[in-house]
């Protein structure tokens, strides 16, 4: 196999880690910062959240709205849509930042001079945190 045949494989594979990473609740978002409620960045979530700023957009939330955290165990409750806002900044922070993660460690994949090297820059990503 080529270097450029492994390298695109493997990048495939951080892809699709990273998409897992978002599905299965890996990649979590607080809200507040410091309340220790987490919020999904599935892309359900990030969907959902979407929909919410866009009926907010058309005066459709009744505040107080509460939200609930990926556990379904506590939730927050939001004014405002000022408050909505913060917390739809605070998932794509999150979203974003693993975005970001992800681009530097398939940057180093590209850059690996052989496979064996390919395959080392992308294990730190491939295991669950």
């Amino acid at each position: 196999m080529s270097l450029a045949t492994a390298q695109n494989a493997i990048v495939r594979h951080l892809k699709i880690h990273r998409r897992a990473k978002f599905n299965n609740r890996k990649v979590l978002a607080e809200h507040p910062v410091g309340s220790g409620k987490f919020f999904s960045c599935s892309t359900d979530s990030q969907d959902n959240w979407g929909k919410l700023a866009s009926l907010d957009s058309r005066g459709l939330v009744s505040y107080p709205f509460v939200v609930t955290t990926h556990d379904e165990r506590s939730g927050v409750s939001l004014a405002n849509s000022a408050e909505l806002t913060a917390a739809i900044t605070a998932i794509g922070t999150a979203v974003l930042t693993e975005r970001a993660l992800c681009a530097a460690f398939i940057t180093d994949v590209l850059a690996a001079g052989d496979e064996a090297a390919a395959h080392a820059a992308a294990a730190p990503y491939l295991v669950w945190t």
